[in-house]
């Protein structure tokens, strides 16, 4: 089914799907928006992956309050920090690594923009030393 998604919804292959179909699709995703999140807690990296690809089309696709609903979601659902780690502490020079690592952070920067609940607390994960 991810697979279904990635190819409707995903750069490059979203270009031959309809325009009505692809609204379909990104809105009965975000639907079940809850549901969807469970994927980026499966510990294969390729169903992780393909869950940040369809989530990148939502946020960048969808109407803006389909965005900032998934945006809410990443903070109550825990792939705010799940990502975030990613992005920040995976090693390996692994290509597999290194995408899902540019992926993650790529996310990140989508689930804070204009969501001050989600910078608030990139704030307090991130230390900083004040002299």
């Amino acid at each position: 089914m991810l697979d279904f998604l990635t190819y409707t919804v995903c750069y490059p292959y979203s270009e031959t799907t309809p325009g009505d179909i692809f609204d379909i699709v990104l809105e009965s995703v975000a639907e079940r928006g809850r549901a969807f999140y469970k994927l980026f807690l499966n510990p294969s990296m390729t169903i992780v992956k393909g869950a940040g690809l369809v989530m990148r089309a939502i946020i960048e696709e969808s109407t803006p309050d389909v965005s900032k609903f998934m945006q809410v979601l990443s903070l109550t659902e825990g792939a705010f920090l799940t990502h975030l780690q990613l992005a920040l502490l995976s090693s390996g020079k692994d290509l597999r690594v290194l995408t899902n690592k540019q992926l993650s952070g790529h996310l990140i920067a989508l689930w804070i923009a204009e969501n001050s609940a989600a910078m608030d607390l990139l704030k307090r994960c991130i230390v900083s030393e004040k002299h």
